[in-house]
């Protein structure tokens, strides 16, 4: 039982939606899922390729940065289809009760939270790779930023969820 609603918090967690998953939202869920993964799987090739055909012509800095400018792409196109796609059949909406607004407020934050602790720490690390081992002033110029960054997408997140918290009456739950 323990398992299920573990995988069950995982899941929500990934999709970004709140409150029970009927079998609507899970098929649907499903069907986004599998359109973004082919999104992602034709989007390989012609960056592999790129990547490829550079590493012959260019220097090692340039095909490395074909190849992050190229995951960046494979990284965001689904995410951006996912998430019109989310908006569009309104699966982000989280509708509570009155009575659990409090609670559904205190959840959303601590997701913020959570997600700009991940965005912070994965901001450092591209910075630290993306600078090497030549920085003169690393807290200055790296982790000053990062910490900035962390805080603002924390603020970002937390206000663009709690916005898709719908209060509805308890008759329509």
């Amino acid at each position: 039982m323990k398992k299920a609603k573990l995988i069950e918090k995982i899941y929500k967690h990934f999709w970004g939606t709140e409150g029970p998953i009927d079998e609507y939202r899970r098929q649907e869920l499903n069907r986004i899922g599998s359109n973004a993964y082919m999104i992602t799987f034709w989007l390989q090739a012609p960056i592999f390729l790129a990547g490829f055909l550079a590493s012959d012509q260019w220097t090692l800095f340039a095909t490395t940065r074909i190849f992050m400018i190229g995951a960046m792409i494979e990284l965001y196109i689904p995410l951006i289809y996912i998430s019109i796609q989310m908006r569009k059949l309104h699966l982000h909406d989280n509708e509570v009760s009155q009575e659990k607004l409090h609670t559904a407020k205190i959840a959303t934050w601590r997701r913020a939270i959570f997600s700009g602790i991940l965005f912070g720490v994965l901001f450092l690390a591209y910075e630290t790779i993306d600078r090497g081992r030549s920085i003169d002033n690393y807290w200055l110029e790296v982790f000053v930023p990062s910490i900035l960054a962390m805080v603002v997408y924390m603020i970002l997140v937390g206000f663009v969820k709690l916005r898709r918290i719908k209060v509805v009456d308890d008759d329509e739950e």
